[in-house]
């Protein structure tokens, strides 16, 4: 009797490994395609509760990422990844309107115990892998269209400096991809993320943050804001952090067997 992981191995590396993907190594599959060593277009799948112990149920997860977050955390859990991975009813919102056709198209049903039945699912996942979320990774090659990609996903773009450990000390933050508007020079995102902080800073004064932070940080954005073009050497320790997370986070994927 084969088992689900065994049947989506066998579906998923047989369709996937051609296109340019490898499955990552250890307990929890991660199918991952590497461009230009910076950009990660990802594949994954999450067990469910179906409410009925004759029937199994998965779906499917995919996101995108790039070296320069803090941490990838592909050797945890899906279920720890739900920040930044979405599942196929999110990317078939571009295809179809209809919520219950998007929920059958995100929720894989089959019946334990039935090796035509489990493989029928997952041949239908990936058919729907390819048809809704494939397109979409296939358009994302840039680290422009990675930040649109988490802009239009609405998630998090917060650029923190060496000033704030460049959020490095919250947990919650590792996903954060907001250096890449260092890494791409892009000066008036930059400037308007400065803004941000400046803002969020005084939100948060004296809970998080006293008014020195806040000074602080007011010097930097006024530096920031005379600029007329990049200046590197105002942006080293970003600079000097995007460098540092990049070679941990391709050592991750080699350990791994990504990369």
């Amino acid at each position: 009797m084969n088992t689900l992981k065994s049947t989506i191995y066998k579906k998923y590396d047989k369709e996937l490994i051609e296109k340019g993907f490898k499955r990552s190594k250890g307990k929890y599959p991660y199918y991952v395609r590497l461009i230009n060593d910076e950009i990660l277009h990802i594949i994954t799948f999450r067990n469910l509760n179906s409410g009925d112990a004759n029937y199994g149920l998965f779906t499917v997860l995919g996101g995108i990422a790039t070296v320069y977050r803090e941490k990838l955390n592909l050797s945890s859990s899906p279920n720890e990844n739900l920040g930044w991975l979405n599942s196929l009813s999110v990317y078939c919102r571009a295809y179809e309107d209809n919520m219950n056709k998007r929920k059958l198209i995100s929720e894989f049903a089959f019946e334990n115990g039935n090796d035509q039945s489990m493989q029928n699912a997952v041949d239908y996942s990936y058919e729907c892998t390819e048809k809704y979320l494939l397109p979409q990774l296939q358009a994302i090659s840039t680290l422009e269209a990675c930040i649109s990609w988490f802009r239009n996903f609405q998630f998090p773009l917060h650029l923190f400096d060496a000033q704030e450990l460049f959020g490095n000390d919250n947990p919650n933050n590792f996903y954060n991809e907001g250096l890449l508007f260092v890494k791409i020079r892009d000066l008036e995102s930059i400037k308007n993320k400065f803004d941000e902080r400046l803002r969020s800073i005084k939100r948060n004064i004296p809970r998080f943050y006293t008014q020195a932070d806040y000074d602080l940080k007011m010097k930097k954005a006024e530096s920031v804001h005379k600029l007329s073009e990049y200046q590197p050497e105002l942006f080293t320790e970003i600079e000097d952090e995007l460098k540092r997370r990049k070679t941990n986070n391709l050592s991750e994927l080699k350990n791994i067997g990504l990369s």
